[in-house]
């Protein structure tokens, strides 16, 4: 069945993004925006209500052209809205930029964010998918969107494990989102 959306929006002041339907399932969205990281985030969002335990996924298919070696694009779970809010994400990452990543905001509002990333170099097209069940968020990478495999860390400097807890609300935010990191 088709996603029923909430809304497309920009968080963190002054950024800019649009997220349109351009095929069956298939959306194309833009934004512009600092990151998705520090204490506070600035990025373009598509996203629904969740509450209680939930699953998205998506297949990253390009980042676009001029982009940044850290821009991101992928799923999120988002506990509010605001530019500092507790999240987690699942993303691929523009450049050299690493490829996969596991990043959030896990200790509290407006915490600085931690990271996992990998040795897996992998460049769109991509599936990622982020999991929450109750405050424990998982997630998984896949090259056919069937096959998913538990994104594993392979640096010794890792900023968390996977998978992580993170004490939210039990209503947040679930989606799709874009940061450009310019």
């Amino acid at each position: 069945p088709a996603v029923v959306w909430t809304d497309s929006i920009t968080i963190g002041g002054d950024v800019e993004g649009d997220a349109q339907l351009v095929g069956d399932g298939v959306y194309e969205i833009t934004g512009s925006g600092a990151d998705v990281w520090g204490t506070s985030d600035q990025f373009h969002y598509l996203y629904k209500d969740l509450t209680g335990d939930g699953s998205i996924s998506c297949r990253v298919t390009d980042f676009g052209t001029g982009s940044n070696t850290w821009a991101k694009g992928g799923v999120m779970i988002r506990e509010t809205l605001d530019a500092d809010s507790k999240h987690a994400i699942m993303c691929m990452t523009g450049g050299s930029g690493e490829g996969i990543s596991f990043q959030g905001r896990v200790t509290g509002v407006g915490a600085g964010s931690t990271g996992m990333h990998s040795d897996i170099t992998a460049a769109p097209p991509q599936w990622v998918k982020l999991t929450r069940e109750g405050n424990t968020f998982t997630a998984y990478y896949s090259a056919d969107g069937v096959a998913w495999e538990l994104f594993t860390d392979t640096t010794p400097d890792a900023g968390h494990a996977n998978p992580i807890d993170i004490e939210m609300a039990e209503s947040v935010k679930i989606g799709l989102f874009v940061t450009s990191h310019a």
